[in-house]
């Protein structure tokens, strides 16, 4: 079994581009759909906080986001975002017997602004989170960033400069980026680790609950 862990930015400086980011990731989900059966997928929207929207749902469970799913507001909390998102993954595991752990977990970090109201993680923390799970525990991560020095920043948060994308951002446009995102997780498979080529492919707990607690005790 593969985990998607999607950790999406919804503060206000992606306002204008609401009908991108739902229209892009409807249709990277439907493709998903069709060729992945064993995948479960969790979303987790960050601005000031953070919300989980899918609950390890499987992959062919998912419903269309719409405007009542994905609005925008706030600051960007992006270092907070991954790490609330990697803490309660982490705490799921914990939670799960041997013969339902996943076999391999992919996030997929998508932002459009640089890091500017975190409270709870500093940069070096999540360095160090994200170093710890993909050399311990063989996480992936993927940093699509738009607008931005993609690279830049993913590399200080040690995302591999491979499994990084820059995007423009398009009010009535569904960019190119998101073919490319959705070709990695569609050939990503529990046996295999992301090719460092793939760039040049075509273009049981309450985790709600902890999501809540968890900044409510930050």
């Amino acid at each position: 079994m593969v985990e998607l862990v999607f950790v999406l930015d919804r503060s206000g400086s992606m306002a204008g581009f609401e009908s991108d980011v739902i229209g892009s990731f409807n249709a990277m989900i439907a493709r998903q759909q069709k060729a992945s059966s064993q995948t479960r997928v969790s979303t987790i929207l960050f601005s000031n906080h953070c919300e989980l929207l899918h609950d390890r749902v499987p992959l062919h469970a998912i419903p269309p986001m719409t405007s009542e799913d994905y609005w925008v507001q706030g600051c960007s909390s992006l270092l907070d975002g991954i790490g609330t998102a990697i803490c309660m993954m982490k705490e799921v595991y914990r939670a799960l017997p041997e013969t339902e752990q996943p076999e391999k977990v992919l996030f997929a970090i998508m932002t459009d602004g640089h890091e500017n109201s975190s409270v709870m993680f500093s940069l070096k923390e999540i360095r160090q989170m994200i170093r710890k799970q993909t050399e311990e525990s063989h996480w992936d991560f993927l940093f699509l960033g738009a607008d931005m020095n993609a690279i830049s920043i993913a590399s200080k948060m040690a995302v591999q400069k491979n499994l990084t994308i820059k995007k423009r951002l398009h009010a009535n446009k569904k960019p190119s980026e998101y073919d490319r995102l959705g070709n990695v997780i569609r050939t990503y498979h529990p046996q295999k680790f992301i090719s460092s080529r793939w760039e040049s492919m075509p273009k049981r707990l309450n985790k709600r609950t902890f999501v809540q607690d968890f900044w409510d005790r930050h």
